[in-house]
Protein backbone atom coordinates (compact mmCIF):
# COMPACT_ATOMS: atom_id res chain seq x y z
CA UNK A 1 0.00 0.00 0.00
CA UNK A 2 1.62 3.41 -0.77
CA UNK A 3 2.26 5.39 1.70
CA UNK A 4 1.64 9.77 1.67
CA UNK A 5 3.99 11.68 3.24
CA UNK A 6 3.01 15.62 3.69
CA UNK A 7 5.92 17.72 3.40
CA UNK A 8 6.03 21.33 4.58
CA UNK A 9 6.76 24.21 1.79
CA UNK A 10 10.94 24.46 2.82
CA UNK A 11 10.74 20.95 1.86
CA UNK A 12 8.76 21.09 -1.11
CA UNK A 13 11.54 24.19 -2.52
CA UNK A 14 14.68 21.35 -1.59
CA UNK A 15 12.76 18.62 -3.67
CA UNK A 16 11.90 20.15 -6.44
CA UNK A 17 14.99 22.67 -6.23
CA UNK A 18 16.98 21.22 -9.09
CA UNK A 19 14.32 20.58 -11.71
CA UNK A 20 12.19 23.78 -11.17
CA UNK A 21 15.72 26.09 -10.38
CA UNK A 22 18.23 24.40 -12.02
CA UNK A 23 20.73 24.69 -8.73
CA UNK A 24 22.53 21.15 -7.70
CA UNK A 25 22.38 22.83 -4.47
CA UNK A 26 23.40 19.05 -2.78
CA UNK A 27 26.76 19.76 -4.69
CA UNK A 28 27.69 22.91 -2.29
CA UNK A 29 29.40 21.23 0.19
CA UNK A 30 31.59 18.93 -1.96
CA UNK A 31 32.33 22.04 -4.15
CA UNK A 32 33.29 23.84 -1.08
CA UNK A 33 35.79 21.28 0.12
CA UNK A 34 37.46 20.52 -3.03
CA UNK A 35 37.89 24.64 -3.52
CA UNK A 36 39.23 25.26 0.22
CA UNK A 37 41.91 22.46 -0.20
CA UNK A 38 42.92 23.48 -3.63
CA UNK A 39 43.35 26.86 -2.86
CA UNK A 40 45.54 25.74 0.26
CA UNK A 41 47.74 23.67 -2.14
CA UNK A 42 48.34 26.30 -4.52
CA UNK A 43 49.14 28.62 -2.00
CA UNK A 44 51.83 26.27 -0.39
CA UNK A 45 52.90 25.60 -3.75
CA UNK A 46 53.40 29.33 -4.63
CA UNK A 47 55.08 29.90 -1.10
CA UNK A 48 57.64 27.61 -2.96
CA UNK A 49 57.96 29.36 -5.99
CA UNK A 50 56.22 26.51 -8.02
CA UNK A 51 54.34 27.52 -11.02
CA UNK A 52 53.51 24.20 -12.77
CA UNK A 53 52.78 21.68 -10.30
CA UNK A 54 50.15 18.37 -9.58
CA UNK A 55 48.34 16.94 -6.67
CA UNK A 56 46.66 14.00 -6.10
CA UNK A 57 43.54 14.98 -3.52
CA UNK A 58 42.17 11.98 -2.22
CA UNK A 59 38.34 12.40 -1.01
CA UNK A 60 35.57 10.11 0.33
CA UNK A 61 32.95 10.61 -1.98
CA UNK A 62 30.25 9.15 -3.52
CA UNK A 63 31.49 9.64 -7.16
CA UNK A 64 35.62 9.44 -7.04
CA UNK A 65 38.30 8.02 -4.53
CA UNK A 66 40.42 10.83 -5.68
CA UNK A 67 40.65 14.03 -7.96
CA UNK A 68 44.13 15.48 -9.98
CA UNK A 69 44.69 18.58 -10.30
CA UNK A 70 47.11 19.84 -13.06
CA UNK A 71 48.46 23.52 -12.16
CA UNK A 72 49.92 26.21 -14.47
CA UNK A 73 50.26 29.75 -12.52
CA UNK A 74 50.79 32.73 -14.38
CA UNK A 75 53.17 35.11 -12.12
CA UNK A 76 52.38 38.16 -14.34
CA UNK A 77 48.28 37.70 -14.59
CA UNK A 78 45.76 40.01 -13.18
CA UNK A 79 44.74 38.35 -10.34
CA UNK A 80 41.66 40.90 -10.52
CA UNK A 81 40.60 39.49 -13.95
CA UNK A 82 38.03 36.53 -14.01
CA UNK A 83 39.17 35.84 -17.50
CA UNK A 84 42.08 35.16 -16.42
CA UNK A 85 40.93 32.28 -14.06
CA UNK A 86 40.28 28.70 -16.33
CA UNK A 87 39.69 25.06 -15.49
CA UNK A 88 39.17 21.96 -17.96
CA UNK A 89 37.50 18.58 -16.39
CA UNK A 90 38.72 15.57 -18.36
CA UNK A 91 37.91 12.00 -17.75
CA UNK A 92 40.29 10.49 -20.04
CA UNK A 93 38.38 6.46 -19.09
CA UNK A 94 34.54 6.55 -19.78
CA UNK A 95 34.44 4.18 -17.25
CA UNK A 96 33.90 3.52 -13.09
CA UNK A 97 35.01 1.04 -10.55
CA UNK A 98 33.38 0.28 -7.72
CA UNK A 99 30.65 2.97 -9.11
CA UNK A 100 33.73 5.68 -9.00
CA UNK A 101 35.45 7.39 -11.39
CA UNK A 102 38.85 6.51 -11.81
CA UNK A 103 41.29 9.62 -11.90
CA UNK A 104 39.25 12.18 -12.67
CA UNK A 105 41.56 15.46 -13.91
CA UNK A 106 41.07 18.98 -13.26
CA UNK A 107 42.97 21.80 -14.96
CA UNK A 108 43.65 24.44 -13.78
CA UNK A 109 45.25 28.03 -15.15
CA UNK A 110 45.32 31.46 -12.88
CA UNK A 111 46.98 34.70 -12.38
CA UNK A 112 48.93 34.94 -8.81
CA UNK A 113 50.49 38.40 -6.91
CA UNK A 114 52.43 37.79 -4.30
CA UNK A 115 52.31 34.56 -3.88
CA UNK A 116 48.78 34.68 -3.60
CA UNK A 117 45.12 33.98 -5.97
CA UNK A 118 41.80 35.61 -5.83
CA UNK A 119 40.43 32.36 -4.23
CA UNK A 120 36.56 34.14 -4.72
CA UNK A 121 37.22 33.85 -8.73
CA UNK A 122 39.40 30.34 -8.49
CA UNK A 123 35.94 28.95 -6.75
CA UNK A 124 33.62 30.48 -9.32
CA UNK A 125 35.40 28.23 -12.33
CA UNK A 126 36.40 25.15 -10.18
CA UNK A 127 32.62 24.74 -9.31
CA UNK A 128 31.78 24.83 -13.17
CA UNK A 129 34.33 21.64 -13.16
CA UNK A 130 33.22 20.09 -10.36
CA UNK A 131 29.62 19.89 -11.52
CA UNK A 132 31.01 18.63 -14.81
CA UNK A 133 32.54 15.69 -12.99
CA UNK A 134 29.33 15.17 -11.11
CA UNK A 135 27.30 15.36 -14.58
CA UNK A 136 30.04 13.00 -15.61
CA UNK A 137 29.91 10.43 -12.90
CA UNK A 138 25.81 10.93 -13.23
CA UNK A 139 26.04 9.99 -17.04
CA UNK A 140 28.24 7.06 -16.64
CA UNK A 141 25.82 5.67 -13.51
CA UNK A 142 22.75 5.86 -15.67
CA UNK A 143 23.90 5.54 -19.85
CA UNK A 144 27.56 3.83 -19.26
CA UNK A 145 28.59 6.36 -21.27
CA UNK A 146 29.76 9.65 -19.64
CA UNK A 147 29.48 13.43 -20.89
CA UNK A 148 32.12 13.67 -23.16
CA UNK A 149 31.17 10.71 -25.27
CA UNK A 150 27.78 12.10 -26.07
CA UNK A 151 27.75 12.00 -30.30
CA UNK A 152 25.47 15.13 -30.19
CA UNK A 153 28.17 16.43 -27.74
CA UNK A 154 31.01 15.52 -29.91
CA UNK A 155 30.17 16.85 -33.16
CA UNK A 156 28.88 20.12 -31.57
CA UNK A 157 32.15 20.78 -30.22
CA UNK A 158 33.97 19.58 -33.27
CA UNK A 159 31.90 22.59 -35.01
CA UNK A 160 33.12 24.88 -31.99
CA UNK A 161 36.50 24.28 -32.42
CA UNK A 162 36.64 24.30 -36.15
CA UNK A 163 34.44 27.56 -36.86
CA UNK A 164 36.87 29.59 -34.77
CA UNK A 165 39.87 28.96 -36.56
CA UNK A 166 37.65 30.08 -39.90
CA UNK A 167 37.93 33.84 -38.89
CA UNK A 168 34.57 34.37 -40.16
CA UNK A 169 31.56 35.88 -37.67
CA UNK A 170 28.41 33.90 -38.83
CA UNK A 171 30.23 30.65 -37.97
CA UNK A 172 31.62 32.06 -34.48
CA UNK A 173 28.45 33.45 -33.21
CA UNK A 174 26.97 29.75 -34.30
CA UNK A 175 29.18 28.02 -32.41
CA UNK A 176 29.04 30.04 -29.30
CA UNK A 177 25.44 29.65 -29.19
CA UNK A 178 25.58 26.25 -29.63
CA UNK A 179 28.32 25.96 -27.08
CA UNK A 180 25.53 28.39 -24.60
CA UNK A 181 22.79 25.86 -25.48
CA UNK A 182 24.55 22.49 -24.84
CA UNK A 183 22.53 21.24 -21.82
CA UNK A 184 25.77 19.88 -20.10
CA UNK A 185 27.44 23.49 -20.63
CA UNK A 186 24.69 25.36 -19.80
CA UNK A 187 24.03 23.49 -16.43
CA UNK A 188 27.57 23.91 -15.14
CA UNK A 189 27.32 27.16 -16.15
CA UNK A 190 23.95 28.04 -14.10
CA UNK A 191 25.58 26.11 -11.43
CA UNK A 192 28.54 28.27 -10.75
CA UNK A 193 26.41 31.49 -10.99
CA UNK A 194 25.44 31.61 -7.36
CA UNK A 195 28.95 31.44 -6.66
CA UNK A 196 29.66 33.98 -9.09
CA UNK A 197 26.83 36.71 -7.39
CA UNK A 198 28.42 35.61 -4.00
CA UNK A 199 32.67 36.74 -5.36
CA UNK A 200 30.81 39.85 -7.24
CA UNK A 201 29.14 41.00 -4.22
CA UNK A 202 25.41 40.70 -4.97
CA UNK A 203 22.80 41.88 -2.30
CA UNK A 204 19.28 42.23 -1.94
CA UNK A 205 19.84 46.33 -3.52
CA UNK A 206 22.31 45.91 -6.31
CA UNK A 207 21.12 42.60 -7.96
CA UNK A 208 19.82 44.09 -10.98
CA UNK A 209 23.04 46.06 -11.39
CA UNK A 210 25.53 42.81 -10.54
CA UNK A 211 23.93 40.12 -12.53
CA UNK A 212 25.40 41.88 -16.01
CA UNK A 213 28.44 40.96 -14.57
CA UNK A 214 28.05 37.27 -14.38
CA UNK A 215 29.75 35.17 -17.00
CA UNK A 216 26.92 33.21 -18.20
CA UNK A 217 24.74 36.47 -18.65
CA UNK A 218 27.59 38.10 -20.40
CA UNK A 219 28.04 35.25 -23.15
CA UNK A 220 24.18 34.35 -23.68
CA UNK A 221 23.67 38.41 -24.53
CA UNK A 222 26.41 38.98 -26.41
CA UNK A 223 26.43 35.58 -28.38
CA UNK A 224 22.47 36.32 -29.14
CA UNK A 225 22.91 39.65 -30.24
CA UNK A 226 26.02 39.12 -32.37
CA UNK A 227 24.02 35.90 -33.80
CA UNK A 228 20.40 37.92 -34.79
CA UNK A 229 22.95 40.59 -36.74
CA UNK A 230 24.93 37.82 -38.81
CA UNK A 231 21.87 35.87 -39.84
CA UNK A 232 20.39 39.01 -40.68
CA UNK A 233 22.93 40.18 -43.36
CA UNK A 234 24.42 37.20 -44.23
CA UNK A 235 23.46 36.09 -47.80
CA UNK A 236 21.13 33.73 -49.08
CA UNK A 237 24.76 32.45 -51.11
CA UNK A 238 26.25 32.10 -47.66
CA UNK A 239 23.52 30.64 -45.46
CA UNK A 240 23.37 27.55 -48.30
CA UNK A 241 27.14 26.95 -47.60
CA UNK A 242 26.53 27.34 -44.28
CA UNK A 243 24.24 24.54 -43.86
CA UNK A 244 25.85 22.32 -46.50
CA UNK A 245 29.04 22.42 -44.19
CA UNK A 246 27.02 21.53 -41.14
CA UNK A 247 25.49 18.60 -43.06
CA UNK A 248 28.75 17.11 -44.38
CA UNK A 249 31.22 17.80 -41.60
CA UNK A 250 29.23 17.84 -37.82
CA UNK A 251 25.80 16.17 -39.36
CA UNK A 252 24.73 15.26 -35.49
CA UNK A 253 25.74 18.93 -34.07
CA UNK A 254 23.17 20.71 -31.87
CA UNK A 255 22.57 22.95 -35.32
CA UNK A 256 19.72 23.81 -37.43
CA UNK A 257 19.87 21.87 -40.34
CA UNK A 258 18.27 20.90 -43.90
CA UNK A 259 18.19 18.70 -46.56
CA UNK A 260 20.38 19.86 -49.74
CA UNK A 261 16.98 18.55 -51.67
CA UNK A 262 14.65 20.36 -49.50
CA UNK A 263 16.60 23.74 -49.07
CA UNK A 264 14.46 26.66 -48.54
CA UNK A 265 16.23 29.73 -47.85
CA UNK A 266 13.77 31.88 -46.06
CA UNK A 267 13.00 28.89 -43.99
CA UNK A 268 16.38 27.99 -43.48
CA UNK A 269 17.25 31.35 -41.84
CA UNK A 270 13.95 31.33 -39.62
CA UNK A 271 15.16 28.27 -38.50
CA UNK A 272 18.86 29.78 -37.18
CA UNK A 273 16.81 32.99 -35.68
CA UNK A 274 13.98 30.28 -34.08
CA UNK A 275 16.89 28.44 -32.71
CA UNK A 276 18.91 31.27 -31.35
CA UNK A 277 15.48 32.73 -29.91
CA UNK A 278 15.13 29.44 -28.07
CA UNK A 279 18.29 29.16 -26.91
CA UNK A 280 18.67 32.17 -25.49
CA UNK A 281 14.98 32.85 -23.88
CA UNK A 282 15.34 29.18 -22.20
CA UNK A 283 18.41 29.88 -20.79
CA UNK A 284 17.58 33.47 -19.52
CA UNK A 285 14.16 31.58 -17.96
CA UNK A 286 16.96 29.30 -15.75
CA UNK A 287 19.35 32.36 -15.31
CA UNK A 288 16.45 33.84 -13.79
CA UNK A 289 15.55 31.11 -11.36
CA UNK A 290 19.28 30.89 -10.24
CA UNK A 291 19.13 34.69 -9.40
CA UNK A 292 15.54 34.23 -7.38
CA UNK A 293 17.01 31.25 -5.54
CA UNK A 294 19.91 33.57 -4.72
CA UNK A 295 18.04 36.33 -3.30
CA UNK A 296 15.88 34.00 -1.23
CA UNK A 297 18.71 32.57 0.10
CA UNK A 298 20.28 36.07 0.86
CA UNK A 299 16.21 37.40 2.72
CA UNK A 300 16.31 34.07 4.82
CA UNK A 301 19.60 34.61 6.13
CA UNK A 302 18.59 38.32 6.74
CA UNK A 303 15.61 37.55 8.49
CA UNK A 304 17.44 34.89 11.06
CA UNK A 305 19.62 37.53 11.73
CA UNK A 306 17.13 40.27 12.59
CA UNK A 307 15.31 37.34 14.74
CA UNK A 308 18.61 36.91 16.63
CA UNK A 309 18.28 40.83 17.45
CA UNK A 310 14.57 40.31 18.79
CA UNK A 311 13.95 40.89 22.37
Amino acid sequence: MMRIIKINEQQYRWLMLDEEMHYPKFLDIFKNEISTKVHIEIEKQLSSNNTEFEFSLPLKCEYTDNIIFKVNIDKTGDVTNNKEYKCFYYNEYNSLIDNKLINPQIIIQCPSKNKKVMFSLLKVVLSHEITHLYDDWSELIRNGSGINYFNKNIDTTNFINSSFQMNDELYKSLSIMAYMSLKVERQEFLSQTVQELESIGCTLTNYKQKIKETTLYNNISKSYNNLLKEINNSSDYILYNCNLYILNTHPKANLPKMNIDDFDVKEYRKKLLNWGDFAYHNTMKMYGSIVQYYLNQLKERKEELNDIFIY
